[in-house]
């Protein structure tokens, strides 16, 4: 008889943690000529549900940080530099348009 062997336990990772929703957004900043900032909040209006702060800018994209989830042990030993896992989004310059601007952070550690 055949003897199939057991299958490896899937590592569970800890739970995601996502930005809150953000319910103030100024008149003045809804139109197309928004300039994303790093530390911005916005809201990809594009029918994906993407939101979060600007991590990055350069005059080509801007990328979006949705999601944020805090390192394991052991990779936090391997690669100390950063302690969490980032799910960024790309948002090309010409997508600019579809970003509605939130609220702003004066720096990552708020």
């Amino acid at each position: 008889m055949h003897q199939s062997t057991p299958k490896p336990q899937a590592k569970l990772l800890p739970k995601p943690v996502r930005f809150p929703q953000c319910v103030f957004i100024t008149e003045d900043l809804k139109d197309s000529s928004y300039s994303p900032k790093v530390n911005d909040y916005v809201v990809w209006e594009n029918g994906k549900g993407v939101e979060g702060w600007i991590y990055f800018k350069c005059k080509d994209y801007v990328t979006i940080e949705e999601l944020v989830v805090p390192k394991d042990d052991v990779n936090l030993q391997c690669c100390s530099l950063h302690r969490n896992d980032r799910l960024l989004v790309l948002c090309y310059h010409e997508q600019w348009s579809q970003l509605r601007y939130v609220k702003s952070r004066q720096s990552v550690h708020e």
